[in-house]
Formats: C-alpha cells, sequence, structure tokens
C-alpha cells in the first residue's frame, strides 16, 4: 500500500490503464465470441461486411443478394478488415464494437483523472482524480446497455464510441489552457464527427453538434469558441472525410440509396413510425432506468446537483471546473434527441450511458470531497470544531437515492429467486427447453443471492454511515451477476436458440449441391446466411415459395439441379404438409432440414399455410 500511495502520475496513468483494459476485458471481451450471431440484426451486418471481402465492392454493401442501404460503410469497413485478421468468425465481427467500447472508457477514465478534481483539491489528495476516474470507467462498462452492444456487432457501440470521443475530445479542446492541447482537442472533435456520421450518417454530426451549441450557448461564449474551435473548417474537414462515400454510393445507385438511406432510414425515422417501433413519451425513462441499473437510481440527484438555473453561478467556474455541466448537456442532448424522435428503439439511448457515468463518477466525487454533507453538518461561524467525518454524513436526496438502489437490488433479488412463476411465461417456440436449461444452471438462482447479499450488504454501509464504500459495494455484486449469471444465461439462450441453425448451417454446406437452392419457411434467420455463406429464399408464408417454384418450372422445365433444400421449423412444416414431401436430411431443436424434389414442391398444395 505505501507503494501505491507513493506513485507519481505517471505511475497513477499506467495503473489507470490497467484498470480500464480490466473492467473492459471483464464486461466486453470475456466470452463475446464464444457463442454464436444473434438473430435477426447482426448477422446483417456481418454477412455484409463477409461480402465486401468476397466480392471486392467496398462502396456498396449486400446482404442475400440484395443491397443493404441502412447504414453507411464504417462498421462493414472495420468487421471486413477484423475478417481479414482474425478470419471470419464471432470474434471478428464483435472486434469493432468492444473497440469502440474501450476507446470510450479510456478516454472517460482520462477525462475525469484530468478534470474531475483541480486545483489546490488536487494537489490535497492526489488519488481523488484517479479514484474518480476509476468510479466512471467501472459505472460505464458495466451499464448493463454498454454491455448488450458492446458484445454484438451492429453499429450502435460504434456510434456511441464516435459520439463519445468527439464530445470528450472537445471538451479538452474547451478545458484546457494548453495550445497544443486545444488543438487536438478540437481536431479530435472533427475527425469523430465524421466517423460518426460515416457510421449512422447525419445524426452523428447533428446530435454531437448540437449537444456543444446548446453548451456553448448556456455559457455564453458562442463567439469565443466560434473563434477557437473554427467551426467552419471543421465542417470542411468532417466533409472531406465522410462525403467521398456518400457521392461514389450514389453514384453506383442513384436514387434508391437517397430515397432508401436519407429517406426512409434518416427523415422517416424521426418524424413517422418505421417497422412499428413506436412507443410512448415516457419510453426512455423505462430504457434508462433498466439500462443504466443500478446506477440510474443516483441519474435524478447528479442531475439536480447541476442546478442549471443557477447559470451565473455556472459562468463563474472556470472551463475546467464545467465538466459536470457538460456531461449533463449531453445526457441530456441524446435524451431529448430520441424522445423527440417518432421511431423509438432501446438501443438509440446507448450514446447517453457514458454521459451517465461520467455524472455518477462526479456525484462520487462530491461525496469524497465532502460537498454532499448537509449544510446543518458544518459548523457554525465562530466555533472551532471541524464538521463530523463529512464523507460520511450525506443531504437527504443522496441517503434517498442510496435507499432506492438497496430496494432495487432487494427487488430484483426477489424477482429472481421467483424464477418458476415468470419462466413458464417464455413462450418463444424456437427455444422449446429454455425453462429446463436455466434452472438446471443455476445461473438464476446465483443472481438471486448475488443480489440478496449485496442489498444486505447495502443495508449495513447505509447503516454506518460508510457511503463511500456503496459504489464498490454495488459494483462488485454487478460483476459478480454478470460473470455468474449473465454470461451462462447467454450461453443457455445461445445453445437453444440459435446453436440448432449452425448446427443445420453447416449440414447445408455438408450435403448441397451445386447451384442448390435453399429455401426457409416460416421464419427469416438472417444467421443462416452467414453460416452458409450462400443465398437464402426467406418467405414467412410456404405458398409464394410453391408459386414461385411453379413459374420457375414453366420457364426452365428441366432445371438442374431438380432438388432444392428447405429448411424451416418443425411444426411450421408440418401445418403445411411440406415434412410429407421431401427426404429428411437433420434436424437440431426445433428445426429440420429436408431434400425437395422441385416438381413435387411445386406440385404440393398445402392443407395450411401459416399466417393465412
Amino acid at each position: 500500500m505505501e507503494r501505491l500511495a507513493a506513485l507519481d502520475d505517471r505511475g497513477r496513468g499506467w495503473l489507470g490503464l490497467a484498470w480500464v483494459l480490466l473492467v473492459w476485458a471483464i464486461a466486453l471481451f470475456w466470452h463475446s465470441g464464444s457463442v454464436g450471431l444473434v438473430d435477426e440484426t447482426e448477422p446483417m451486418f456481418s454477412e455484409a461486411a463477409r461480402q465486401m471481402t468476397v466480392t471486392g465492392d467496398w462502396i456498396t454493401p449486400y446482404f442475400n443478394g440484395a443491397t443493404r442501404f441502412d447504414k453507411p460503410p464504417l462498421i462493414y469497413w472495420l468487421t471486413a478488415i477484423a475478417y481479414k485478421i482474425l478470419g471470419v468468425n464471432e470474434w471478428a465481427v464483435r472486434l469493432p464494437s468492444g473497440l469502440a467500447a474501450l476507446a470510450t472508457i479510456g478516454f472517460s477514465f482520462a477525462t475525469l483523472w484530468r478534470f474531475s478534481v483541480t486545483g489546490e483539491a488536487r494537489q490535497q489528495a492526489p488519488w481523488r482524480p484517479w479514484i474518480v476516474g476509476a468510479i466512471g470507467a467501472g459505472t460505464i462498462a458495466f451499464s448493463p446497455h454498454m454491455i448488450i452492444w458492446g458484445r454484438v456487432g451492429v453499429s450502435d457501440m460504434l456510434l456511441t464510441g464516435c459520439i463519445s470521443i468527439a464530445l470528450l475530445a472537445f471538451f479538452w479542446g474547451y478545458a484546457s489552457d494548453r495550445p497544443r492541447v486545444k488543438r487536438l482537442g478540437y481536431l479530435g472533435f472533427y475527425v469523430a464527427l465524421a466517423l460518426a456520421v460515416l457510421t449512422k450518417g447525419p445524426v452523428g454530426v447533428v446530435l454531437p453538434g448540437g449537444i456543444v451549441l446548446a453548451f456553448a450557448l448556456y455559457v455564453g461564449e458562442f463567439k469565443q469558441l466560434w473563434k477557437e474551435a473554427k467551426p467552419l473548417w471543421g465542417l470542411l474537414l468532417v466533409a472531406v472525410l465522410s462525403i467521398p462515400w456518400f457521392v461514389l454510393v450514389i453514384l453506383a445507385n442513384g436514387d434508391a440509396y437517397v430515397e432508401s438511406f436519407f429517406g426512409y432510414h434518416n427523415i422517416d425515422r424521426f418524424t413517422r413510425v418505421v417497422n412499428q417501433h413506436s412507443a410512448p413519451w415516457f419510453f426512455y425513462f423505462i430504457v434508462v432506468a433498466w439500462g443504466f441499473a443500478p446506477w440510474s437510481v443516483y441519474l435524478p440527484i447528479a442531475l439536480g446537483r447541476l442546478e442549471l438555473w443557477r447559470r451565473k453561478w455556472w459562468l463563474r467556474r472556470s472551463r475546467s471546473e464545467r465538466l459536470p455541466l457538460f456531461a449533463g448537456a449531453w445526457f441530456l442532448g441524446v435524451f431529448g434527441f430520441f424522445t423527440i424522435a417518432v421511431t423509438k428503439l432501446p438501443s438509440y439511448v446507448v450514446p447517453l450511458m457514458p454521459a451517465g457515468g461520467l455524472l455518477v463518477a462526479l456525484l462520487w466525487r462530491d461525496l469524497l470531497s465532502g460537498d454532499l454533507a448537509p449544510r446543518r453538518s458544518m459548523p457554525r461561524p465562530g466555533l472551532s470544531e471541524p464538521p463530523i467525518a463529512t464523507e460520511d454524513l450525506v443531504s437527504p436526496g443522496f441517503h434517498r437515492s442510496a435507499i432506492a438502489a438497496v430496494i432495487v437490488m432487494g427487488i430484483l433479488a426477489i424477482a429472481l429467486s421467483a424464477q418458476n412463476l415468470w419462466l413458464p411465461l417464455i413462450k418463444d417456440p424456437t427455444m422449446p427447453r429454455i425453462r429446463e436449461v436455466l434452472i438446471e444452471s443455476g445461473a438464476i438462482t446465483r443472481g438471486a443471492i448475488d443480489w440478496a447479499i449485496t442489498a444486505v450488504l447495502s443495508v449495513v454501509v447505509i447503516y454506518r454511515r460508510r457511503y463511500r464504500w456503496l459504489w464498490l459495494l454495488m459494483w462488485v455484486g454487478g460483476v459478480l451477476f454478470f460473470v455468474g449469471t449473465i454470461v451462462p444465461v447467454t450461453f443457455a439462450l445461445d445453445s437453444q436458440r440459435q446453436l440448432p441453425l449452425r448446427i443445420l448451417s453447416a449440414d447445408v454446406i455438408r450435403v448441397r449441391q451445386p447451384e442448390e437452392e435453399l429455401m426457409m419457411v416460416g421464419f427469416a434467420k438472417p444467421s443462416v446466411v452467414f453460416y452458409t455463406q450462400q443465398i437464402v429464399n426467406f418467405s414467412q408464408r410456404a405458398t409464394p415459395l410453391i408459386e414461385g417454384e411453379r413459374e420457375a418450372l414453366k420457364i426452365n422445365p428441366n432445371p438442374k439441379p431438380a432438388t432444392v433444400l428447405l429448411l424451416g421449423d418443425r411444426k411450421k412444416l408440418a401445418e403445411t404438409g411440406l415434412d410429407q414431401v421431401g427426404q429428411p436430411i437433420a434436424a437440431a431443436g426445433s428445426y429440420q432440414l429436408f431434400r425437395v424434389d422441385r416438381r413435387a414442391f411445386a406440385n404440393h398444395q398445402p392443407p395450411t399455410d401459416p399466417d393465412d
């Protein structure tokens, strides 16, 4: 301990790097590639990237033989590069998301370490900035939303990383008094904006740009920042880095790309409901409550302590002291922007999670420095006695938040212990044995025990007024829950939902004849396209496939080969009678693979057709 206490800033920096890598490795790297791709979105990104490596076309993304205009190319490019390095596998698919999360966690730690404690307070407590940074990094890494989206190969975590780096780089440029750091900060801001645009389009510049604009107007420094940050040159740099790809993809695909990407996937998603993804106005309150749990109980007091109505007080603060205000603008900006948007999805608010981590860490900074002590606990003028252990005295608001955290953990423990009541409610036909598998694993029971113990110990900590230990206790409980429950449950879900499809995809590769078509009836599972590496004819109903085959036989009465492969859910195949037409090849889980004569398939009259 003496050696740790004697470490200088350089030594604490190396220790901070080790901490960041540790929390990232546990939360976002450990076993991230040990389970298969998750239908339905992840395989679409993965296969589009693989197609780039196969065709050599790095401009237009393709999935299953058709163009895929949902997202710009950065996620595909990075995944394709990962394929070149690691091979085509799940680790490579998720590497870009994992690295984006690592950059977010690391830069957040560095920002808190540099700006959370300044001036004389930093000299008096040299370890406090490091502790605050460690709290921020640990909070961000183990928030549920970061774990979920940091462990799948889609674009949401990459966008979060780009936006986070952009905003943090801006703050470094804004708050630093060193000209070189200021220039690099603003330069990093614009480069990250360009990468955000190449990740998800206009939102990559509109959202962080709006946050910075609101912050600049609040602190009354718009004109000064216009001179400092040189936004016209910056936006020119953003355009130079991002627009060329858009020009090339429009030249290659014409109006189809413009209407699909800019119209449907951007303007329409903001102004109307797309793909039935509607939700009430309070939707994101619920999403943030569970997506940032258990730290979400501290967000009201963390945001309330900003006291945004005291604008003059903030104007008297130095730039380096305005990190809480900037984090609040970041959090509220993302939350407000997507609350206004008509189409709503849980993943849209992932970019506010790092801001939440900053706010929680800064709240704990105030606790450690005694700034959360209620005013009545401070000595009265004229009295010489010091305040009583101010780090153990907190405001009523913080105390209520701590009690709320205990209640949340207790509810979670009770809910998990009542697994026999809610597990039967899972009615997913693709996972008929999931209840038995989860019970046999003991993972949910371990989770109940973990949160029960954490809740009890938290009560003891609160009763003894050792609030400064509460974060560590909750964090350790969260880590144990992740290791002992979340990861095993993920393996269980994969074994029931995705593994059968991977097994049958391997069977398709083994038995498929040259040019033999693969059809999927009753469902669309894009992971089969990725694992078989061939085009799949999807149809929710059998009738369109049968009618299509009839038309094909009219054009070519003697097709080669004379058979097709048919993959489907056993129950749905039985409902259509197709299980009596084909030759069974393999079965796994609730799925079955057949080889069907094309004429017999075309002449088949299904007694019923699912979804008719």
